[in-house]
């Protein structure tokens, strides 16, 4: 793992590399990017549950349909003759994008149900034996 890292910073650093036209500029980088590895997150300079859980767990969003009527500020941008001038209580269809704040979904009993349904998240209870 760390050897991986490391080759994903040098790739990275390659290019700076490149660029070099001494031995001294060359010397020069690779101080910078040894001063890099070293000062990022796998040394464990990071704190991270001084993060928001998103940061560590991920992110879970969702599209959800909504529907409602035209809010005033709507209605007051729409066409003369729109149908909802006439009605203002026409419903209206929207999708939306929202944001889930869920447990890890390796702690959640209903995650198909949760992820696809909408449904609350159920923790699991038991521990389940690898099989």
């Amino acid at each position: 793992m760390v050897e991986t890292h490391f080759n994903v910073q040098r790739r990275l650093y390659d290019y700076q590399f490149s660029l070099a036209h001494t031995p001294a500029d060359l010397e020069q980088r690779h101080r910078a990017f040894i001063q890099t590895y070293n000062t990022t997150a796998h040394q464990g300079l990071l704190r991270w549950h001084d993060y928001p859980a998103r940061f560590t767990c991920g992110a879970y969003f969702q599209g959800r349909v909504m529907i409602r009527t035209f809010t005033v500020e709507e209605l007051e941008t729409l066409p003369p003759l729109h149908e909802a001038g006439k009605h203002p209580d026409v419903m209206i269809r929207r999708q939306v994008i929202v944001s889930l704040e869920l447990p890890p979904l390796l702690k959640v009993a209903n995650r198909v149900e949760v992820m696809f349904r909408g449904c609350a998240p159920e923790p699991i209870t038991e521990l389940r034996q690898a099989t």
